[in-house]
């Protein structure tokens, strides 16, 4: 199994997302987006899903 880590700029993502999410459609539907997002990320790794992208880095699947 592989670990999901976040860059620093896809976590700013996230959280803009969020914020986006809260203000047009409340809280309790962008709490609903991140954590369908963050279920996606926990199968992405449980399954090994991606390809090596050794130009972007090491370690770094997409």
């Amino acid at each position: 199994m592989r670990t999901v880590k976040l860059t620093p700029k896809a976590s700013e993502d996230l959280e803009n997302i969020w914020h986006y999410g809260w203000q047009h459609f409340g809280e309790i539907q962008a709490d609903r987006y991140i954590n369908h997002l963050s279920e996606i990320f926990s199968i992405m790794s449980a399954n090994n899903i991606g390809t090596p992208r050794p130009e972007l880095g090491e370690y770094i699947y997409a």
